[in-house]
C-alpha cells in the first residue's frame, strides 16, 4: 500500500506526511487487538493490559524503538477495533547524523485488508515524525 510513487520495492507502507516528510515501512505485526486473552470481560482493565501487552510486544519484536500508538476509537461496547497493526517505519535522519530514524506505529482497524484503512492512512500522515520518532544509531 502506498500513498505516493517511488517508495522502495520492499516496503509494506509509504506514506507522505503532511509535513512533507516520506516514511516507509517494511516489516509489520498484524494481530487481533485482544490475541492476548484467554477470556476477558470488555472495559479499561482489559484495555489497560492489551495497551501494556501492545508495548511489551513492540519492544521484544521490533527492539529498543520509540513506539506512538494512534489513539483507536472505542465502540458502545469499550471494545477496540477488532485489528492492530503495529509497523516498523523509517525516514531519512532527523538531525543528518546518522542514515535514518525510525519509530514503531501502531493502529486499530475492523479489518486486516486493507493494511492500513482509510482513516488510519489520514491519521498516520498526520504523525509529527520529527518529535516522535528517533535517530537510528550507527
Amino acid at each position: 500500500m502506498s500513498t505516493e510513487s517511488g517508495g522502495a520495492a520492499d516496503d509494506l507502507i509509504t506514506i507522505r506526511l503532511l509535513s512533507g516528510r516520506s516514511i516507509s515501512c517494511n516489516w509489520c505485526v498484524v494481530t487481533r487487538t485482544y490475541e492476548a486473552f484467554f477470556c476477558r470481560e470488555p472495559g479499561e482493565q482489559a484495555n489497560k493490559a492489551m495497551f501494556d501487552s501492545l508495548f511489551e510486544e513492540a519492544r521484544r519484536v521490533f527492539g529498543d524503538v520509540p513506539v506512538h500508538v494512534l489513539s483507536p476509537p472505542k465502540a458502545a461496547s469499550d471494545d477496540y477495533p477488532k485489528i492492530r497493526v503495529s509497523g516498523y517505519f523509517k525516514s531519512p535522519a532527523i538531525r543528518e547524523v546518522t542514515w535514518c530514524s525510525h519509530l514503531i506505529l501502531a493502529w486499530f482497524q475492523e479489518s486486516a485488508c486493507p493494511l492500513v484503512d482509510a482513516s488510519n492512512m489520514r491519521r498516520l500522515s498526520e504523525v509529527e515524525w520529527d518529535s516522535l520518532a528517533r535517530d537510528c544509531e550507527l
